[in-house]
């Protein structure tokens, strides 16, 4: 897996916890915990976004949780689980904000990273003007970007995106297409994530 790759999946990762987190999907220390190892596993942590969830990690890092949870004895259990509710009685609403401002956030970045990727498989890959050479036109097919973009996260199929490549390269530049070749590019348009 590619760095990019690596860091986008757990960009991913990120809003689904954190928006499993606001949905009470998820257990908030839990959430807390695999939250600050992903900001970390994408070089992020530094980021002032995750200050609160970084302090609040340091004061319940004592907290047992999952299997550890059945090595410890029932009475001290019972204590520490008090302990957790008080805590998260105070601290419900910090780690709630904080998991808001990052699916905001890494939607963005989200967002921003797929636009990229749309605009190479565009000049890269399609390119039906032949200008991926010519520096002064390396932004020549973004203003189709939003369109694709906007079928990829609304799951369009295939040929639909298909449709629309055809529609651009016969219909808007009145060229001739390349009905097998666009069908390739429609189908690695899909694929991105």
């Amino acid at each position: 897996m590619e760095h990019a790759d690596f860091v986008d999946s757990n960009q991913a990762e990120l809003i689904s916890i954190a928006s499993a987190m606001l949905s009470g999907e998820v257990n908030l220390i839990a959430g807390v915990r695999r939250i600050l190892s992903l900001s970390a596993a994408i070089g992020d942590i530094g980021n002032e976004v995750f200050i609160p969830i970084r302090a609040i990690d340091s004061e319940t890092d004592h907290f047992p949780l999952g299997d550890v949870r059945l090595n410890w004895e029932p009475s001290a259990l019972s204590r520490v689980d008090v302990e957790m509710k008080d805590y998260l009685a105070d601290a419900k609403e910090d780690i709630l904000r904080s998991c808001q401002e990052i699916v905001q956030l890494y939607s963005v970045k989200r967002d921003l990273s797929m636009h990229e990727k749309i605009k190479n498989v565009l000049m890269q890959d399609w390119d039906p003007i032949g200008v991926q050479e010519i520096p002064e036109a390396q932004d020549e097919y973004d203003n189709y970007v939003p369109m694709i973009y906007s079928m990829l996260i609304s799951r369009k199929p295939v040929n639909e995106v298909l449709e629309y490549l055809l529609w651009l390269e016969g219909e808007h530049m009145g060229l001739t297409v390349d009905h097998q070749r666009t069908q390739l590019i429609a189908e690695k348009l899909v694929s991105l994530e």
